[in-house]
């Protein structure tokens, strides 16, 4: 009989559980969690940002601008916000205060902007027109400390700013007056630029500035001129009794500007300068004139 095979179990080998498809799983699972989160919190930014470009928000809005008062006093309210806070608005009820009063008023401000410029801490304005302006006053801001910026720490920037029928009420500069205004104003670090005119409806008053001040490119620019009658706005305001022509041009850049200074009262020579900047050192050569000023011969 034959011998009965002798057959040895062989040990199986059983697999360990693959530990990596948990972890896996658990980072998945998180990922997920994470992602949920980040889409629930953008909903809710979402949402509020539609809620505020509302009726609603908006004057939620102007509270919130009424409530804001700068260390000057000068102090902004809005009546109500129509259009979309995002884009193109019309502020409704204007009115300017500062520390004691109501000193501009206007019917309406037709505004065109990019809020979100806020994020790069500039405030950037494509038009801001002003409707039925109203000049009733002065302002009479608070002094600020000497050492404090005459800047704010944010960038502005403004197109194109008008306000046509602009109103300078009685006892203002003189009598009740009207005028245009046309600007653009970008101011930033390392730039300032302003290029504006001002003139009086009747021709009493005109002014034009053009600065350009660019110091990373060495660029300066100064242009002004002014011309003011014995009867205008202006001449009120300082007390003069004659016509005021003055100037200034010039060109150069940071390095070296030269330019002239220019100023008639009347018929008689009041200044005659020439202007140079070199290197943050300002000399003036030529007559100052101040006998018709002070009105002695």
């Amino acid at each position: 009989m034959a011998d009965d095979a002798v057959i040895a179990d062989e040990p199986v080998q059983v697999a360990p559980e693959d530990s990596a498809v948990p972890r896996a799983r658990r980072r998945y699972a998180w990922m997920r969690w994470v992602g949920l989160g980040i889409l629930v919190l953008a909903g809710i930014i979402l949402a509020l940002a539609f809620a505020l470009d509302t009726a609603p928000g908006r004057r939620f809005i102007a509270n919130q601008i009424e409530g804001y008062e700068l260390d000057s006093g000068l102090k902004l309210r809005v009546g109500r916000i129509d259009g979309s806070i995002y884009g193109k608005a019309v502020l409704r009820d204007v009115e300017l205060f500062d520390s004691k009063r109501v000193f501009f008023r206007a019917s309406s401000a037709e505004l065109d902007w990019r809020p979100f410029s806020f994020l790069a801490n500039q405030l950037d304005i494509r038009e801001l027109n002003i409707v039925r302006g109203n000049l009733l006053a002065l302002p009479e801001l608070r002094l600020g400390e000497p050492d404090d910026p005459l800047l704010p720490a944010f960038d502005i920037r403004i197109d194109r700013l008008r306000a046509d029928g602009l109103v300078i009420s009685e006892g203002v500069a003189g009598p009740r007056r009207v005028g245009n205004l046309a600007a653009k104003v970008d101011i930033r670090s390392g730039r300032v630029l302003v290029d504006g005119q001002v003139a009086l409806i009747g021709g009493s008053d005109r002014l034009a500035v053009k600065i350009d001040a660019l110091p990373d490119q060495n660029r300066l620019q100064i242009a002004a001129d002014l011309t003011a009658r014995a009867d205008g706005a202006i001449a009120a305001i300082a007390g003069l009794d004659q016509d005021l022509a003055a100037s200034i041009n010039g060109q150069g850049d940071w390095d070296f500007w030269q330019g002239k200074l220019a100023a008639n009262l009347g018929e008689a020579p009041l200044a005659a300068l020439d202007v140079s900047l070199r290197r943050g050192l300002t000399t003036l050569r030529g007559s100052v004139t101040p006998a018709s000023l002070l009105g002695t011969d």
